[in-house]
């Protein structure tokens, strides 16, 4: 007896929303499918006694539905007792967790419901009929005299529950006499509230005609206004549940009305209407606003007026004078040196009374106490106007201008910036510029340069004399943007070799999201992700396990470096995950058997022209936990080590393998005219051991007399063999 398929599929994704399907057991799947609790509506109402139900279910009725591999399947380590079968308490805290998500999940569908839609239950039905009680109540107070406006919509549903209820309290009578009879009712109803809302409008329309004739014509008299209103159409109102229509009586155009739920009461909202109808009365859109009315200028207050004083003789200026807008009221020449005025500032009279200046002696110098008034505005506020118009005149900025000022103001005040260069070097070429000798010396040395520059690129591409400096990369991206940016299209876009390599290897260094980082905050000055990749996939590329041997003598020989290298190996923990090379037709990330001649794995094992090998590799391998990497150094200082081959590994390997590809390396290498000159690793015991076997220390204690008199015997031990570490 196999659970139903689409129950289990039900529980299942259920649990992978939420996240549970990893430590979630399959007998417990097995068994809430088995008894019905497979969807989130039946778990959110499991209690704690179910439980003993389904232990109950699994020991008595289960056993007889199930076959022996089913059994054996469910019950586990209960299978010879399945009397005592029980769900074991780690168990017990998966199936609690899930029941707990299972509510929560069912509480906030609840809560995202609309409140009207959806059936109010307990307290939450109570607080809501009190709610509308008190809603309908204030609004009787509030307006005794009004109308009840309610949509078409509204009334339907609660014609439609009176009559659920009349037809429970009914059960005797015949369902289709009872049909017919409410949907009468119903329609009965519906037309009166149609008849309601259209009355409704149509004296809110008439409202807004008397006020448009009131202001069009001036026209005040009641009875005239009656006469105007007459003469016109009466308009058409057409409801549909919570929408009406109201045709205009001079262009025949449709408004929408909406009915919607107010604080107290429904009501209908006819704002398209109103705008409607002043599109026919179109000087009432033009409001006479009242003009401010300009005061004299001496009584206008400003800061600038208290620190300008005025000479006592100087009249008061006249209100047009003020308007003139061609007066430059900031200008010094308009500002007096005086003292202040008693209307200007209130301040005590600073002057000594004149029967106290009698009584000082004329011998007695008297220090000078009068107040200097100094013109604190003449510059500071015709640099604030000149501010004013220079901030005025800029353009308005960006988003994207704001938020690259406000990165700028998030980084430290000792940031530097790429900017910051720039302006010392044009100092530099304008002292260059001035300079004449200077000048001559620098043009010398620049076409030397050049000449050097040329000559060594036809020499060799590759030698250490080409390094080329930060500011080189710098102006390389300079030169790109400059010459992009006249180009319109994307594809257009051209950059030098050297500056493709270099973002290469940013790329594989730094990774996809980084390098895109990159060029969006240069554009068009460094070449897009496509461009890389497709430089990426010109490169040659080796299957896995096979050693480039020949590929390693090419890059020697390009670079004039000597054909001897040092072999150094070492592993690294990767993310255990398969996926298919389609450059290589492999399918990487499982281990492979080793080679009984070379030690490495068999490169031809991983390649998949079908499904059955694919299912095949899957079956009889297992996922990597290690890649390991051979790389060859060669022997010149500053030089880039070459990648030999690189495999997946488990680390399961002997110091036998270690030997087997080592002397493959090392044959491989005489092949090829190359010298290995060593191999060197960690300090891995497998590894160490094959050093030992290869440079024969266990022989040591069969040396020559000789030797074995040496003072540091056996500790230090000396041997001429071409490839020892």
């Amino acid at each position: 007896m196999a659970p139903r398929p689409e129950d289990r599929h039900k529980l299942v994704e259920l649990l992978n929303e939420f996240k549970m399907e990893n430590y979630f057991p399959n007998y417990l799947i097995d068994l809430l499918t088995y008894t019905g609790y497979s969807s989130c509506e039946a778990l959110s109402l499991f209690e704690e006694t179910d439980r003993n139900k389904l232990e109950e279910f699994a020991q008595q009725t289960l056993p007889e539905l199930l076959s022996n591999d089913e059994k054996e399947n469910f019950y586990g380590v209960f299978l010879k007792k399945t009397a005592i079968f029980r769900i074991v308490e780690g168990d017990k805290k998966a199936l609690d967790k899930l029941v707990s998500n299972c509510r929560k999940k069912i509480k906030h569908f609840h809560s995202a419901l609309d409140t009207q839609d959806r059936p109010l239950q307990g307290k939450s039905r109570g607080k809501s009929i009190k709610r509308s009680v008190a809603r309908s109540v204030a609004c009787k107070e509030r307006y005794p005299d009004s109308i009840e406006v309610i949509s078409v919509a509204k009334k339907r549903k609660q014609l439609n529950e009176v009559n659920e209820v009349t037809l429970i309290e009914n059960e005797g009578q015949s369902c289709s006499q009872h049909n017919s009879e409410a949907n009468e009712t119903t329609d009965e109803t519906i037309e009166e509230v149609k008849r309601i809302s259209e009355e409704h409008i149509c004296n809110i329309v008439k409202k807004y005609q008397i006020a448009f004739l009131k202001q069009l014509k001036n026209v005040n008299n009641k009875e005239e206004i009656e006469t105007e209103i007459e003469t016109m159409k009466t308009p058409r109102v057409e409801v549909r549940d919570d929408i009406a229509y109201v045709l205009c009586h001079i262009c025949g155009f449709k408004s929408k009305a909406y009915c919607v739920l107010g604080r107290y009461k429904q009501r209908w909202v006819l704002s398209n209407v109103n705008r409607h109808f002043k599109t026919h009365f179109k000087n009432l859109n033009a409001t006479n606003k009242s003009k401010i009315l300009t005061t004299d200028c001496e009584k206008k207050r400003t800061i600038y007026s208290y620190f300008s004083a005025k000479p006592l003789n100087e009249n008061k200026k006249s209100a047009s004078d003020c308007n003139n807008s061609s007066s430059d009221l900031l200008s010094s020449d308009n500002i007096g040196t005086g003292g202040s005025t008693e209307e200007e500032i209130q301040i005590d009279n600073l002057e000594p009374a004149a029967p106290l200046a009698q009584n000082i002696d004329p011998a007695l110098e008297i220090p000078n106490n009068n107040l200097e008034v100094v013109d604190l505005t003449s510059t500071s506020q015709a640099e604030y106007v000149q501010e004013n118009l220079r901030q005025c005149s800029q353009p308005r900025r960006s988003r994207a201008t704001k938020a690259c000022k406000s990165r700028e103001m998030q980084l430290d005040i000792n940031q530097l910036k790429m900017t910051d260069y720039f302006d010392i070097c044009e100092k530099i070429k304008c002292q260059i510029q001035e300079c004449p000798s200077l000048k001559t010396e620098f043009t010398l040395s620049a076409n030397l340069f050049f000449q050097q520059k040329n000559l060594r690129k036809n020499i060799d591409e590759f030698t250490d004399s080409k390094k080329n400096t930060p500011s080189d990369f710098f102006d390389a991206i300079k030169m790109a943007a400059s010459k992009n940016s006249d180009v319109k299209a994307p594809s257009a876009n051209r950059y030098p070799h050297d500056l493709k390599k270099l973002c290469l290897y940013l790329f594989l260094i730094s990774g996809r999201l980084a390098y895109e980082t990159l060029v969006a905050n240069i554009p068009r000055g460094l070449p897009s992700i496509s461009t890389v990749l497709r430089s990426l996939s010109g490169y040659y590329k080796f299957s896995e396990g096979e050693v480039a041997m020949s590929e390693l003598k090419d890059y020697l020989n390009q670079r004039n470096y000597p054909l001897h290298v040092f072999i150094s190996e070492d592993q690294t923990a990767i993310v255990r995950r398969p996926r298919y090379n389609p450059a290589t037709n492999q399918l990487i990330g499982y281990v492979f058997k080793k080679s009984q001649r070379t030690g490495f794995p068999k490169s031809a094992e991983n390649e998949v022209n079908s499904v059955a090998d694919i299912r095949n590799i899957i079956d009889n391998n297992e996922l990597a936990q290690n890649a390991y990497i051979y790389m060859a150094q060669p022997l010149v200082e500053g030089a880039s080590a070459f990648c030999l081959t690189m495999f997946c590994s488990n680390n399961s390997f002997q110091a036998e393998d270690v030997l087997l590809r080592w002397n493959y390396l090392y044959e491989e290498a005489k092949k090829h005219g190359i010298t290995v000159e060593g191999f060197s690793s960690d300090g891995d015991s497998r590894c160490l051991k094959a050093m030992k076997v290869i440079s024969e220390l266990s022989l040591s204690a069969n040396s020559d007399e000789q030797e074995r008199r040496s003072a540091y015997f056996p500790y230090y031990q000396v041997f001429t063999k071409r490839h020892l570490i």
